[in-house]
């Protein structure tokens, strides 16, 4: 037998679980939990004219990995729902099977409870992101490992589902690749010398993810690095690792409260005691990662996307430790509670909150049309200033094309952080010679210009870079002022 789920009894905790996957999957819904990445996740999830996944302009994307969106249309053809109903589909689902393989490692489905609706699992599960993909395959690996702990030589299919596990991570979500290299050394933990035996696996997966990446390359964006000084990079990832653990430690007063007996256990079982282990050091590494890699390449700042995973999955750890030293939980409705606050948690944060009273609902035949537009030949661009509704897809900053002008392409002006600044010379280049217009709204004024103009950046704790190049806001201001919308 491979691995199978063995259940005597179906539980009331996994009615619950059950339960809230659907609360999670019908507000996701709801509120159209969208993002630019959302969006273009989508994109690359809708075959190409040609008939291929994850292309943009005829090419495999490199800007994002290919693997979830794989999954989406992959699901999508087995429910005919459609790639945004999927998606969120995906989520609950992968979020079950995380809940059903905790079950499977771990005596108590509670623990499987509280392991499985953290708050950054439930958040996650609500947008259409990729890091949905790095549970998944954080969920198969556990899985994998469980089996060749109980066994004395490890077989094929502890070997083919460590594949499995990492592929699936490194082809959805490009962060997880140096990731992996955590997870095969908090192996260690729980296999000891076994663990040695997968090390081949691994470097046919980096192998791999290395050919990928090439080809990939030649339709990516310009990796740039970090402009931050370190010292503001070390205490920003620090604030916001306190602040967000602090909010998780909250969550666990409610646990003491819910034991059988006040006296502590003075020591940890030997079983829980591997795995306990195994998730701090998963999140510790992972928390390391993001901040080293951070420090060398700009991408997003330090948010819940980004280090997010490494603080849940040490808050994993602490629940397995408390779980041990407390006893068996007993009290249903105080374990229900402490459940309803991890949702609460989740959904009331500034994301959620901003997405339900802003009125930013997802509408599907707008995204629909964004794909379908995708597919045209754009033979024009328009470079926008200020909000242009036509172009934008509902609760994101997404402006990719003008839908009644399909042929158009809205270029954004690339600036810092994440792009290199352009002197007008370069900004030209860029164009290659297409037609292009300048796009003022028509109630635009030149104090909004100059201030859409002259952003700023933080790089330091009191050190500041402006957005753009300062020839090219002078260019884009005369134009203005003279009323010539050409980009030339």
């Amino acid at each position: 037998m491979l691995i199978s789920f063995k259940t005597k009894t179906i539980n009331w905790e996994d009615f619950l679980a059950l339960f809230f996957c659907i609360i999670v999957y019908l507000f996701s819904m709801y509120t159209g939990k969208l993002s630019p990445d959302s969006a273009n996740y989508l994109i690359m999830a809708t075959p190409s004219v040609d008939g291929y996944l994850c292309q943009y302009n005829g090419e495999l994307w490199g800007v994002y990995a290919c693997g979830y969106s794989v999954l989406i249309y992959a699901l999508d053809l087995l429910s005919g729902l459609g790639s945004y109903e999927s998606s969120k589909l995906l989520n609950v689902l992968v979020l079950f099977f995380l809940y059903l393989v905790f079950s499977h490692i771990f005596e108590s489905k509670k623990l499987s409870l509280l392991l499985t609706f953290t708050p950054f699992n439930i958040l996650i599960a609500f947008f259409t992101w990729s890091e949905n993909v790095v549970i998944l395959s954080f969920a198969i690996y556990i899985l994998v490992l469980m089996r060749a702990k109980s066994k004395e030589k490890l077989d094929l299919v502890t070997y083919v589902g460590v594949f499995v596990a990492i592929i699936i991570g490194c082809f959805s979500r490009f962060a997880f690749a140096p990731f992996s290299v955590v997870l095969f050394l908090a192996g260690f933990t729980l296999l000891g010398k076994k663990n040695l035996r997968i090390f081949p696996v691994f470097l046919v997966c980096a192998l791999l993810f290395v050919v990928y990446k090439y080809f990939a390359s030649f339709n990516d964006m310009e990796r740039l690095i970090a402009p931050e000084s370190f010292d503001w990079l070390l205490y920003s990832f620090f604030t916001f690792v306190s602040v967000y653990t602090f909010k998780h430690i909250t969550l666990l007063i409610p646990l003491l409260f819910t034991r059988k007996t006040r006296s502590f256990k003075t020591n940890i079982q030997t079983k829980n005691r591997n795995w306990f282990l195994f998730f701090a050091v998963c999140g510790l590494g992972y928390l390391m990662i993001s901040l080293t890699m951070r420090a060398i390449v700009h991408y997003d700042f330090y948010n819940v996307r980004t280090v997010g995973f490494g603080v849940s999955l040490l808050y994993s750890s602490s629940l397995i430790y408390l779980y041990d030293r407390l006893g068996v939980w007993s009290k249903k409705h105080l374990l229900v509670y402490f459940l309803l606050m991890q949702l609460v948690f989740t959904i009331f944060n500034p994301h959620a909150v901003k997405n339900i009273f802003e009125g930013k609902y997802k509408e599907l035949e707008y995204i629909n049309n964004l794909i379908e537009k995708q597919q045209h030949t754009r033979d024009s661009i328009s470079i926008t200033f200020g909000r242009f509704d036509d172009s934008r897809v509902p609760g994101t900053s997404i402006k990719r094309f003008n839908l009644e002008n399909p042929n158009t392409f809205i270029r954004g002006i690339p600036g810092a952080p994440y792009a290199r600044k352009l002197d007008i010379d370069e900004f030209r280049e860029l164009l290659d010679g297409s037609s292009c217009q300048l796009y003022f709204p028509p109630d635009y004024t030149l104090a909004q210009l100059e201030q859409r103009l002259y952003q700023k950046y933080k790089v330091g704790f009191d050190e500041y870079i402006l957005k753009y190049d300062e020839e090219l806001i002078e260019f884009f201001i005369q134009k203005f002022i003279t009323g010539d919308n050409s980009c030339y």
